[in-house]
């Protein structure tokens, strides 16, 4: 094309469900003087069909070059073998979404609208049934009849929502990966701002600020993405680990990251060690520091206490088994023991807010099982220098008791069975006893 000064990249595998918005997208443009450079990967479905008939009908427009299946970097720089253009963008054919569903008539609707909403095309929205009883399905087959280009159903018995993502990221085939909550929605431009910043600066991971929804009071405040900085590893910088959430929902992730991990199925807190290993992966973090997401905080979420409680121990040693088979142990040591002390802490938390009858063993249980931890993989555990400088505020305040264990003993021993009153005296007059907060002194 003489005078070309713009040429699209287009790596095309296997995406006929996505490939034609695509497309759409690219011979819409009110821009003249460019040039569609599509390669063909290989694809054994309809894709190379799809390209012909876009091809006859906007030949000035589209090129399209045929390789056996090399993947994408292949893909790539063959298109820019054949581009003429000043310029070049590299443009990919489809994104996808990951939406695990179980249970969520009541919420399901606002989630999905914003979903297919996105201002973005060229994505996919995985969505797994595991095994609902209410109306989930009935409202999941109403918007796949009104979007049938853009979500894909798939039910399963139910598994748990680790077996409904690790079954819907095998289903998927995007470059980048969004893993939702069905309970919660997405801002109408979030994709394509989390797509534009992962390319612009080559992340393999993008973190980004998000909206705490309270369910009983109807309130609504921000949570900032914790990052410092931009653009890094956590090998250059370790401090960032200490920082971020153990949620896959507030970050995108490069696909070829998350391959080779897999959320632990069977057990509660199953995030925590895949968000941390994601972090230690990524050659390249980056953030958005606007709210992207509407986290909807559950009533009780954070009182509850169950045998599923215990399940914080399988989590910490699924994490610390496999960093220390990646060789990443002895890199992180004193991240991994602040993350790991963080989350016990919180189950304290839980254990001297629950106010429920018959919870004495278990308490007692989850009290000894989280000092006995932690003495053996962490025995200078109270020193650790992130618990001065990272820790919340009500947390800190309460080290003088979370840090001991006779203590704590002592504590549920001696409000088992009273009313709930004389368990909040009992903390506050405690806490007035130790008005500084932190690990005491010896």
């Amino acid at each position: 094309m003489e005078n070309c000064k713009l040429s699209l990249i287009l790596p095309v595998y296997n995406v006929e469900n996505y490939l034609k918005p695509c497309l759409e997208s690219l011979v819409s443009q009110n821009f003249e003087c460019m040039e569609i450079i599509a390669v063909n990967d290989g694809s054994t479905d309809r894709s190379p069909e799809i390209l012909k008939d876009f091809q006859s009908r906007f030949p000035e427009k589209i090129k399209i070059f045929t390789t056996e299946n090399r993947g994408v970097s292949h893909a790539r720089n063959y298109g820019f073998s054949k581009s003429t253009g000043k310029y070049v963008w590299f443009i990919d054919s489809d994104d996808f979404i990951a939406l695990p569903v179980y249970n969520v008539e009541n919420y399901l609707k606002p989630c999905l609208e914003s979903l297919v909403s996105q201002n973005f095309e060229c994505m996919e929205i995985i969505a797994v049934n595991d095994g609902s009883t209410d109306r989930s399905p009935e409202i999941l087959k109403d918007f796949q009849s009104r979007f049938p280009e853009k979500i894909k159903i798939f039910t399963t018995e139910n598994r748990g929502v680790s077996h409904a993502r690790n079954y819907g990221f095998s289903k998927s085939t995007g470059k980048y990966v969004w893993f939702i909550d069905s309970d919660d929605f997405i801002a109408p431009d979030a994709c394509s701002i989390l797509i534009k910043k992962a390319e612009q600066d080559a992340n393999d991971l993008v973190l980004f600020s998000h909206y705490e929804e309270n369910q009983k009071t109807g309130e609504s405040s921000v949570s900032a993405c914790p990052c410092k900085t931009q653009n890094f590893s956590v090998k250059e910088h370790p401090e960032q680990l200490a920082l971020f959430s153990p949620y896959p929902w507030d970050k995108l992730i490069k696909r070829s990251l998350f391959e080779g991990l897999f959320f632990p199925e069977g057990i509660r807190f199953e995030d925590l060690p895949v968000a941390f290993l994601l972090m230690t992966k990524a050659a390249s973090i980056g953030y958005v520091e606007k709210p992207l997401y509407t986290y909807r905080k559950r009533i009780g979420f954070l009182s509850g206490l169950t045998e599923g409680t215990t399940d914080i121990f399988k989590a910490s040693d699924f994490l610390r088994e496999t960093l220390n088979e990646q060789g990443f142990l002895s890199l992180y040591e004193k991240e991994l023991e602040y993350i790991t002390v963080k989350h016990f802490l919180f189950r304290f938390r839980q254990i001297i807010t629950n106010y429920e009858k018959g919870k004495k063993e278990l308490k007692c249980r989850l009290i000894n099982s989280s000092f006995d931890y932690l003495e053996k993989y962490y025995p200078h555990w109270k020193e650790n220098p992130y618990l001065s400088t990272l820790l919340n505020d009500y947390i800190y305040r309460m080290l003088f008791l979370y840090t001991s264990r006779k203590k704590m003993l002592h504590l549920v021993n001696i409000c088992d069975g009273k009313p709930k009153y004389f368990q909040k005296l009992y903390v506050v007059t405690q806490k007035k006893l130790h008005p500084k907060g932190g690990v005491p002194k010896k």
